[in-house]
């Protein structure tokens, strides 16, 4: 896997703290957030960015993490960003690596509309709070992606199967960078270590 070698050789110097968050309540309780139980998508970054990222989901898509390390050079400096954005449920963590810096935010936009509104709806509704507009369909590994593009903001574009994006386009000071499934594969359950938050981490309102 082209993320493990720096990325996790990095996150396993820290210790490790288990989340504290609702994702397995929510799973029991309400409809599952993505079609597949549990998996891994791996992601290859192209364009002016290079790098790649993973991310490893369970309970039907109500805890995960994307591990990225992003691999940039603007205005002729070169750096690396090395990030881990984990959801548990309706709490998101989102770690700088290098810094050692992270923020924690609560968003109950899923488990709200999953409520009362079907699959379809939810997404809708999300995304188009974000600013998205539907463009089209597309397909990528065999999976039809609905193309959400936006108009303001770093996000570019989104395609998402059910929920689960497969390709996303950013745009950034100085670069535009795409960043695309290569490869889903279903498996039984996921290293818990992959989904604990390193004690180390400064956290910052």
């Amino acid at each position: 896997m082209r993320i493990a070698t720096p990325l996790l050789l990095l996150i396993s110097s820290f210790t490790f703290a288990q989340t504290t968050g609702n994702s397995e309540e929510l799973n029991k309780k309400i409809k599952s957030k993505f079609p597949l139980s549990t998996a891994t998508i791996k992601y290859q970054i192209t364009g002016d960015a290079s790098g790649s990222a993973a991310l490893y989901f369970d309970r039907n898509g109500w805890r995960a993490v994307e591990h990225k390390e992003l691999i940039m050079e603007r205005y002729g400096i070169k750096s690396t960003e090395n990030t881990i954005e984990l959801t548990d449920g309706d709490y998101k963590y989102q770690i700088n690596v290098n810094a050692g810096k992270g923020k924690k935010t609560t968003d109950k936009s899923w488990s709200g509309l999953l409520g009362y509104k079907s699959h379809k709806e939810t997404i809708t509704a999300i995304m188009t709070s974000k600013g998205g507009e539907p463009a089209g369909e597309q397909t990528l590994n065999d999976k039809t992606c609905t193309v959400w593009k936006f108009n303001s903001g770093s996000t570019q574009e989104i395609w998402e199967w059910n929920g689960i994006p497969l390709k996303i386009v950013k745009k950034l000071p100085g670069l535009t960078y795409e960043m695309i499934a290569e490869e889903i594969v279903e498996i039984e359950s996921i290293n818990e270590e992959l989904l604990a938050l390193p004690n180390s981490v400064i956290w910052i309102d």
